[in-house]
């Protein structure tokens, strides 16, 4: 299997395996059901150590692109996930291309409606009798896997004629210079009805995330809000938690006989 790595690059080893063979996959280079070759053989053939490379299949296999079968090996699984990681604040497009994915795009809808028949009522601090809409089908190699539904300013300057089909945040930067510098999601559990049943070509009444965030510039000026619907079968959200040390740690004391808790 050839995977191609730059050890002058700045990414760690094991993440360009992890993308290398995350791309093969998607590409349909490597098949449903494919052996891929075992960790000894890799080792060899890519000249590096076995470390990077069991730690690019344990992530893969975590993520549900591999599976490993106990004494035959590890294959290219049938059904993968995407993962998407919070706290990060990213739009589709930038998530998936950290990933080795490359997102496509449906253009649903994209125009003006007027405030009056929407509930965003967050824009009405902003004095702005219009919002922009656009609504998108994203989709990976081919299959669609969610449906994004923004809302933002009129005010911004946003056309309809403008290319909605990469990463909104990217536009927003680099043609009217509004940088997203945070936001707030909420996510939870839904089914699909028989619109965005269609739309994802999923059964109706399956299990879908919901989330809903609202993002904010400089001066926590509320840009953008979006409604998203993924599909739960191929879709999952990973968080980074961090202890509270300073309450959790029971407070140590000095003694004789060295240093010990004064609770367990």
């Amino acid at each position: 299997m050839n995977l191609p790595l730059d050890f002058h690059s700045g990414l760690p080893l094991y993440k360009q395996i992890e993308n290398a063979i995350r791309r093969k996959i998607l590409g349909h280079e490597l098949k449903v059901g494919e052996l891929i070759p075992p960790e000894i053989e890799l080792e060899k053939t890519l000249a590096i150590s076995r470390a990077p490379i069991r730690q690019a299949i344990s992530k893969l296999v975590n993520e549900g692109y591999l599976v490993r079968r106990s004494g035959k090996g590890t294959f290219v699984s049938k059904v993968y996930n995407i993962r998407r990681v919070l706290p990060r604040l990213n739009s589709f497009t930038e998530e998936m291309k950290a990933q080795g994915i490359s997102p496509e795009s449906r253009i649903l809808s994209v125009g003006f409606i007027n405030k009056g028949s929407s509930s965003k009522w967050i824009f009405k601090q902003l004095r702005d009798d219009r919002i922009f809409s656009i609504s998108r089908l994203r989709l990976v190699e081919g299959t669609p896997v969610c449906i994004l539904q923004s809302y933002l300013p009129a005010k911004i300057g946003m056309r309809e004629d403008d290319d909605y089909t990469g990463s909104l945040y990217e536009l927003l930067e680099k043609k009217y210079r509004i940088v997203i510098v945070g936001g707030e999601e909420k996510i939870t559990a839904t089914i699909a009805d028989s619109h965005r049943a269609k739309l994802l070509e999923i059964p109706k009444g399956s299990p879908l995330i919901s989330i809903q965030r609202t993002t904010f510039s400089n001066h926590q000026v509320p840009i953008e809000i979006i409604e998203g619907y993924y599909r739960a079968d191929r879709f999952y959200f990973t968080i980074q938690l961090h202890r509270d040390l300073e309450k959790s740690i029971p407070r140590l004391v000095h003694s004789n006989r060295g240093f010990r808790s004064t609770s367990l």
